[in-house]
């Protein structure tokens, strides 16, 4: 104050970022106003800040599950179902002064029966099966060689033990005998004087080929069922002193699976006749890319799943929604999906046909990558949902008619439906998520899926999740860290066509090798209009029974346990 007046003037001595010149004299208000809007923009930088902070730890966490932690889905059975949704659900596991059931029961089991009565409980159920290759050996005592029973000794009685043994995989050099037969005389037959027969060779599979059907279906088993990289069957076969070049073994897959392509196309026919299709993709490397060197194209497996228990893994070369109209194709029912963009346009293309039904569990899995940041919220809804799936389960196991699970599903699964959407609408409303926060992606993807969510309440026949499905397709994973890549596209064509059959093999409980002898061989002569006959569901019913064999008769049970 200079003359006593109570006017107040404030000079700064600071100039604001990127100005030149400095005011003389700033007002308090200017400077409190600029002030806060400077503060308004750090509080925004804050916030975008430690968005991103959410975000790296998400990934951070992520990571270490997937280096160290847990990768499976499964969730402790012990979480308690009846509590509502929204409270606090704890899966701590239980305190130090409680039993374990699981310990418990195995504790008892040991107790009543020691490892003596369960090895021969084993020993008992494998010789009453008849699938099981058995054999017999008696093991004298070296002290009565050259001695007469009866006369030097006599045995008083038998000590019998059982042994689980191996022999392995024999590669065999079969020689086949002909004889050509000239006629001396007219028969009975139709066979005139002087007529000349062979027999045909037995288990060929391609005309002058050099490789029986025994070695042809061993070879797409050791590949399929068993994922092994042509290169180890090589060795293995090289090491039992027979030369085959391993580009012969990729061109024997390669021509068994045009051999097959006609069973394979049958079998994709009668899946899109069915009420009820599964669908998903299944990516695959495939062929060198031309414009990255040392890089390899990412092709796509579509496999579908039907509802007489087939599945097909159809080739693409991209992931491309353009792929699941030509698979499709007119196909009217139910389809059921996970939430990628290619099914419901689809679906909206087809319009009325099909109706499109999404998966329940592929929902859980969001609500499981929001576990770590949102542990209440996330367990809230991953409560309902196991809820959701001991309802399927209890139908399941009842094995209730459509009319009965459609009974059970409006008794107990809508109530629960409605009740994990209205709690998603609660929580968005009351708690300030923003969109990339995994809770919020988590509900939204539900909530833009609502008449996709409802469809299996509706329809008996529809399953509430892809479970089946995903589990039929795990041979593409399980193979890829074997194998890695296929090497051309042919390759990958042949791959699916093959595995399509293989896999339904397994959904039917069909021996693969039996099935792959006898279709082997049946389809040379087999009618073109059956050919659908000889799909691994209608084989079992037709020619199961009676299946034809390889010459070699002895090598079923050598190279896979199962068979006769």
């Amino acid at each position: 104050m200079n003359d006593g007046t109570n006017d107040t003037t404030i000079v700064f001595d600071i100039a604001p970022e990127g100005e030149d010149s400095l005011p003389e004299s700033l007002d308090a208000e200017v400077v409190i106003a600029r002030l806060r809007a400077e503060n308004g923009i750090l509080s925004e930088k804050i916030t975008e800040l430690q968005v991103t902070q959410e975000k790296l730890k998400s990934r951070i966490e992520w990571l270490e599950r997937q280096v160290f932690g847990q990768k499976a889905e499964r969730r402790l059975a012990e979480v308690a179902d009846h509590e509502p949704a929204g409270e606090n659900v704890s899966e701590e596991p239980p305190a130090p002064t409680q039993t374990v059931r699981q310990y418990s029961e195995r504790t008892e089991r040991t107790a009543k029966s020691g490892p003596e009565k369960g090895r021969d409980d084993l020993f008992k159920k494998l010789a009453s099966d008849p699938l099981v290759r058995k054999a017999e050996i008696v093991e004298n005592p070296p002290e009565i060689a050259g001695l007469t029973e009866g006369v030097h000794y006599t045995v008083i009685s038998t000590k019998i033990s059982h042994k689980i043994a191996v022999q392995p995989r024999l590669y065999t050099l079969l020689t086949i005998k002909r004889p050509v037969v000239k006629f001396l005389t007219a028969t009975d037959t139709g066979r005139s004087k002087g007529s000349i027969i062979v027999a045909p060779i037995p288990g060929e599979v391609f005309e002058r080929g050099s490789f029986d059907v025994s070695f042809i279906a061993s070879l797409l088993v050791q590949k399929f069922v068993y994922h092994m990289p042509l290169y180890r069957v090589h060795d293995m076969i090289t090491k039992a002193r027979f030369p085959v070049h391993r580009s012969t073994l990729a061109r024997l897959v390669i021509s068994a699976s045009d051999l097959l392509a006609p069973i394979y196309r049958a079998q994709l026919s009668s899946i899109l006749q069915s009420e009820v299709v599964a669908m998903d993709e299944v990516p695959c490397r495939v062929g060198r890319d031309e414009d990255r060197p040392g890089k390899m194209n990412n092709a796509y497996f579509w496999p579908v799943l039907g509802d007489k228990n087939e599945i097909a893994f159809p080739y693409a070369k991209s992931r491309e929604h353009a792929h699941v109209g030509a698979i499709l194709k007119d196909f009217c029912g139910h389809l059921i999906t996970d939430g990628y963009g290619a099914y419901p346009r689809y679906v909206q293309q087809r319009q009325q046909q099909v109706i499109h039904a999404g998966c329940w569990f592929h929902w859980r899995r969001e609500f499981i990558k929001a576990e770590q940041l949102h542990h209440k919220l996330a367990t809230a809804f991953l409560v309902i949902i196991r809820k959701l799936a001991a309802v399927e389960r209890e139908a399941k196991k009842a094995e209730l008619s459509l009319e009965q699970v459609l009974e059970l599903r409006a008794e107990k699964s809508v109530p629960l439906v409605d009740s994990i959407f209205a709690l998603g609408r609660d929580v968005l409303a009351s708690e300030a998520l923003p969109p990339s926060d995994p809770l919020r992606k988590a509900i939204d993807y539900g909530l833009t899926r609502d008449a996709q969510m409802r469809v299996f309440l509706t329809e008996p026949r529809v399953p509430m999740s892809t479970n089946d499905l995903e589990r039929a397709l795990r041979a593409v994973p399980m193979g890829r860290k074997a194998w890695l890549f296929c090497w051309s596209e042919v390759g990958g064509i042949s791959y699916g066509r093959i595995l399509s059959l293989i896999s339904t093999c397994q959904l039917h409980d069909v021996n693969p090798y039996q099935y792959l002898v006898d279709i082997l061989q049946r389809i040379q002569t087999h009618p073109v209009r059956e050919v659908h006959l000889l799909t691994p569901r209608l084989w079992k019913e037709n020619f199961a029974e009676q299946p034809m064999r390889s010459p070699l008769r002895d090598d079923i049970p050598r190279l896979l346990p199962t068979g006769k």
